[in-house]
């Protein structure tokens, strides 16, 4: 659901009462400019539906490039920052450390690979994006599975966002980037992800983390960890 192209209009997140919603009512009140023109293009039409409105004294037939590409991300974008007008990293990961031994919490946490953050210390937990990541990678970024996580999916609705716009816009078959996400893919898929116990950064392809000499238990990145 969230790795969407900001220009993707046809693909925007949606939520109840979201940012496209007050929007649009914004625009039946009067609050934005609404112009209307006799037999848009079909990209205008759909534009005009999605926004309540078409917000541009020009045709999007008869825009350069840049006034195209301003409106295509103009729904994306009114989302973005609806989404994070109510986001609160630090409350999402207060939730899910207090919620981590929780079975369909634990659940989910195993089949994205994640599955040791049930043992970690609060000051252990991974960062946000790193948690998000997984996700995505695991095709669970939805809004279910975001409540189950963290509580209330508004909560990080908008790092999901950012961070699946900027996946979607690499994911080019051609490029470098797209064949290391296929790296990743692959690696999650076939092995527990391990994850240094003092900054939590991922064991990747390429990268072979270091098992406490001590305790045998848990893994560090490098000696600085």
């Amino acid at each position: 659901k969230y790795v969407v192209a900001s220009s993707d209009f046809r693909r925007v997140p949606r939520w109840p009462h979201d940012g496209l919603e007050h929007f649009a009512k914004q625009i039946a009140d009067g609050e934005h400019e609404n112009f209307h023109f006799e037999k848009p293009c079909p990209v205008q039409a759909e534009l005009t539906t999605l926004l309540g409105g078409w917000p541009s004294a020009r045709r999007f037939d008869s825009m350069e490039t840049s006034g195209q590409r301003l409106l295509l991300t103009m729904p994306f974008n009114i989302q973005l920052q609806a989404a994070n007008m109510t986001r609160n990293d630090a409350k999402a990961l207060e939730y899910l450390f207090l919620n981590r031994e929780d079975s369909t919490v634990r659940q989910l946490l195993e089949d994205v690979k994640m599955g040791f953050v049930v043992n970690c210390k609060r000051d252990r937990i991974p960062e946000l994006m790193k948690i998000l990541m997984g996700l995505i990678l695991h095709n669970k970024a939805c809004d279910e599975a975001l409540a189950m996580l963290f509580g209330d999916p508004s909560l990080v609705r908008g790092p999901i966002m950012d961070l699946g716009q900027s996946l979607a816009l690499e994911l080019d078959s051609e490029s470098a980037y797209a064949r290391r996400l296929e790296e990743l893919i692959a690696s999650f898929q076939t092995k527990s992800l391990a994850a240094c116990d003092s900054c939590g950064a991922f064991e990747v392809p390429g990268s072979k983390f270091q098992r406490c000499a001590g305790c045998r238990q848990v893994h560090y990145c490098g000696r600085e960890c």
